[in-house]
């Protein structure tokens, strides 16, 4: 298993919901300062469920984990 703050680590599932331009209301969420024109993209997320922690081996980004958790 994987520590709470160990990087590379899958802690929780959540359904995406959304996803838009990122504006300066976002910029608590997203732990750094967006500026009225910056170029990112705000993904939303609901219903974040923990699970059993487990490694992942890769990059940020959206992992399928059902080799993690069969529904």
């Amino acid at each position: 298993t994987a520590s709470r703050n160990e990087p590379g680590a899958l802690v929780c599932i959540v359904d995406v919901v959304g996803c838009r331009d990122a504006t300066p209301s976002d910029s608590l969420a997203a732990c750094f300062e967006i500026e009225d024109g910056d170029e990112f993209w705000a993904i939303e997320l609901r219903n974040p469920r923990p699970v059993v922690r487990a490694r992942v081996k890769g990059q940020q980004w959206l992992y399928n984990v059902s080799e993690f958790c069969p529904m």
